[in-house]
């Protein structure tokens, strides 16, 4: 069993006991993984969508 911050330190979760849960390894690695997936995801501008410049 692992300690996980549900709300990760990377995306501004404080290190409190209600942002904290304990999680099996294996659960922790893959939430961890998709964690760190979300962060590096960039919001795409909807303005640059809808752009047309032809």
């Amino acid at each position: 069993m692992e300690i996980d911050h549900k709300i990760p330190r990377s995306k501004g979760g404080k290190h409190s006991y209600d942002n904290l849960q304990l999680l099996h390894g294996y659960c922790h690695d893959a939430k961890t993984a998709a964690d760190k997936v979300a962060v590096s995801v960039q919001k795409i501008n909807e303005d640059y969508l809808n752009f047309h410049p032809f």
